[in-house]
């Protein structure tokens, strides 16, 4: 069976980053807010950190900048599903087929996915294990520094922190 269809970071909705990205210009460019016909130019470095900053959870920002330690889940970007109607469509392509042998293959994927990504994620961080690993939805529970928070929120293969 076919499931290179898993989603990745890539194929899932940017626009929190988007908005974030478009509130900063505003914030460097006030009289934007105002004429829309002002052309804000919003460098790339600053989208890169509004892309950071929206894949952090709100609570953990408090821990960047205090600069303590915080437990946190890490959630892989390679998933099943995209977020969206990701298990109807799932459902209605896969109606037909035997149901153990579609788990096998669904289970062997998940491992596939959260393998590949939690792996780079660790070497990333220059650790060798997570406190906790989660195959059936490729997440990694870690305590992480705030540097650390950091360092994950800017891979790739790190989806939501």
């Amino acid at each position: 069976m076919d499931l290179s269809h898993t989603r990745t970071r890539d194929d899932m909705s940017l626009v929190p980053s988007a908005l974030l990205a478009a509130a900063l210009a505003v914030a460097a460019h006030p009289a934007a807010a105002q004429d829309p016909a002002v052309p804000v130019a919003v460098s790339l470095e600053a989208k890169q950190e509004a892309a950071v900053l929206a894949k952090i959870d709100p609570p953990l920002l408090k821990v960047l900048e205090s600069g303590d330690s915080a437990r946190v889940i890490a959630l892989g970007r390679t998933q099943l599903f995209e977020p969206v109607g990701g298990l109807e469509r799932f459902e209605n392509e896969h109606a037909t087929e035997d149901r153990r042998t579609l788990r096998q293959d669904v289970v062997a994927t998940l491992k596939r996915n959260a393998a590949a990504d939690q792996a780079a994620i660790l070497r990333a961080l220059g650790r060798t294990r997570a406190d906790r690993a989660l195959w059936i939805l490729n997440a990694l529970s870690l305590k992480l520094s705030a540097d650390e928070i950091r360092a994950a929120s800017r891979l790739d293969e790190v989806l939501f922190i």
